[in-house]
């Protein structure tokens, strides 16, 4: 008899249900507590979003007052526009949020992103980005331990980018180069770009194999952002972690607010990410508070996927296996 598609579609909730029960809690057990963003608000809430992915990816509606609203794009943004007028220098807040962001793309219409997510707010130090850190490897690990986790600090690219003299245009298509990881683009903009040497291999590094260790680090930024990346590597290590982690100094994220610490977790055989995070302070100042910030967030629908592919092929389950900080 035909698989009917309504099993397969019960079979698919069944399995995102039994994942997001998880992940929540954990976040709950680790003193998260749960925020919900709006579903839709005013547009100039979003404004400073489309600098990065572009005004044409939000969606618009137009309410009953003629006003126009948005669909929301990035619940980070959401969560911070939303807290910012209210914020108090000695809050500390751990969050949690279970909710669809919106994006508008020409070819396939809207898409919705099922999302689970932390921002961690008011702590702006080492074992803050570290602890982050570990809660997103031990979620991950939670479903599979044979994920793999990209680190990176964006300091890096972005002490390197100090250092060109060129105008902000070009430099915002050579970190477009960077974040396609495109080696060819990158040999043809430093052919005519004439560069030094120093800076040439700089931009070379960055696209070479993972964990070759040549790095060249131009100035005080860019040597602490390694110096960073180093600690937490160590930090990483006692919690034996270390194998699973690889530094990828040409990390860019498609929202690209993130400042210093940045992160994203992958599955074996799925080139979309499962999760991607870090610390994005100076973007909170466009809602009139700088905010420290730090948190990350997991595609549902796609975590679901791979535990159904995974399950399918005969991995080892989902659960809650005994947890990696003990």
């Amino acid at each position: 008899m035909e698989y009917n598609p309504i099993f397969q579609e019960i079979e698919f909730l069944r399995e995102k249900y039994k994942t997001k029960k998880i992940i929540e809690d954990t976040l709950i057990k680790e003193g998260y507590e749960y925020f919900e963003p709006p579903n839709f608000d005013d547009l100039d809430r979003f404004l400073p979003l489309t600098d990065n992915i572009g005004q044409a990816s939000i969606v618009k509606v137009i309410a009953g007052d003629s006003r126009i609203l948005a669909l929301n794009p990035d619940n980070t943004t959401s969560i911070i526009s939303w807290i910012a007028p209210f914020w108090q220098d000695d809050v500390k807040l751990k969050l949690f949020y279970s909710s669809p962001a919106f994006r508008s793309d020409k070819d396939v219409g809207i898409i919705e992103i099922d999302q689970i997510g932390v921002e961690r707010l008011g702590e702006k130090d080492f074992q803050t980005d570290a602890g982050t850190t570990l809660l997103a490897l031990d979620i991950l690990n939670q479903f599979g331990s044979d994920f793999i986790m990209e680190i990176s600090n964006s300091k890096y690219v972005n002490g390197l980018l100090e250092e060109i003299d060129l105008p902000s245009s070009v430099k915002r298509r050579l970190k477009g180069i960077i974040y396609r990881k495109d080696k060819k683009g990158l040999n043809d903009f430093i052919k005519i770009s004439s560069l030094s040497e120093s800076l040439s291999n700089c931009l070379m590094s960055i696209l070479a194999p993972q964990g070759d260790g040549k790095y060249f680090p131009l100035n005080q930024t860019m040597e602490e952002s390694l110096q960073e990346l180093d600690a937490l590597r160590e930090f990483l290590n006692t919690y034996g972690y270390l194998d699973r982690v690889f530094l990828d100094l040409s990390m860019i994220t498609e929202l690209d607010y993130y400042h210093g610490l940045t992160f994203k977790g992958y599955y074996p055989g799925y080139f979309k990410e499962a999760l991607s995070g870090g610390r994005y302070d100076p973007f909170t100042e466009k809602y009139g508070k700088k905010i420290p910030a730090v948190g990350f967030s997991l595609d549902l629908d796609q975590m679901t996927k791979i535990n159904l592919d995974r399950s399918q092929k005969g991995c080892e389950p989902i659960g809650l296996p005994e947890n990696s900080r003990s």
